[in-house]
């Protein structure tokens, strides 16, 4: 007959420590048992690794998961994982566009490399003309690439931006701004053939929304 101990609490005779069983011996929880953890608990097959409000913590910022395969390989490791808020800058012609900070404020999320901004600027260009961009994007691009930018304007209190008939391209440089281009003509033209100016009215307020996808170092 298996012996049996019961006891509302465990505490050591000296020190600070109390050990169950030893090496090779398996504790057996059984089901519809509840192990409860007020403090800070290390070990259970996990090393490195706390609780901290129900979600794990790692001791160094550079672990992750292993997401999506059985071994360790390195194109399945999510080790990053960041969202928050960043404030666009619009410029006209390199100079800053007057714009509201507060309808400005815009928010980004990064999974691993993979970086998705988006925002809402409410601005008056007054005089500024000149080629269009948006600097203050909240992570360095890993190289100059066409990004991927999806703009939205709802009628005549959204901003209009021209190009003679020609189609636009967006350009996230690795200094951290966004380019608008008139598109390449063709493939053997480089990214940034062109320039093309932010048309709306010099005394009339404006928004411009859009987000944007690109890469990351």
């Amino acid at each position: 007959m298996a012996s049996e101990i019961k006891a509302n609490k465990l505490s050591p005779a000296t020190g600070t420590d109390v050990t169950l069983g030893d090496s090779g011996d398996t504790f057996t929880v059984p089901s519809g048992a509840t192990i409860m953890n007020s403090g800070t608990a290390t070990g259970f097959g996990l090393t490195d690794w706390s609780e901290s409000g129900g979600s794990l913590v790692a001791s160094n910022a550079a672990y992750g998961i292993y997401l999506g395969g059985a071994t360790a390989t390195a194109a399945n490791l999510l080790d990053d994982y960041e969202e928050g808020s960043w404030t666009p800058v619009p410029k006209g012609g390199g100079v800053d566009i007057n714009s509201s900070v507060e309808a400005s404020a815009g928010r980004y999320t990064k999974v691993g490399a993979l970086v998705y901004i988006k925002a809402s600027i409410r601005m008056n260009r007054g005089t500024n003309t000149g080629s269009f961009t948006i600097t203050g994007i909240p992570f360095a691009p890993a190289s100059t690439v066409a990004a991927n930018v999806l703009l939205d304007g709802r009628g005549n209190d959204y901003v209009t931006l021209h190009s003679g008939g020609l189609p636009l391209t967006w350009v996230v440089d690795n200094s951290s701004v966004i380019y608008n281009y008139v598109a390449p003509p063709d493939q053997s033209t480089a990214l940034g053939g062109g320039t093309v100016q932010m048309m709306i009215g010099a005394s009339a307020e404006r928004n411009f929304a859009f987000s944007a996808m690109y890469n990351t170092a």
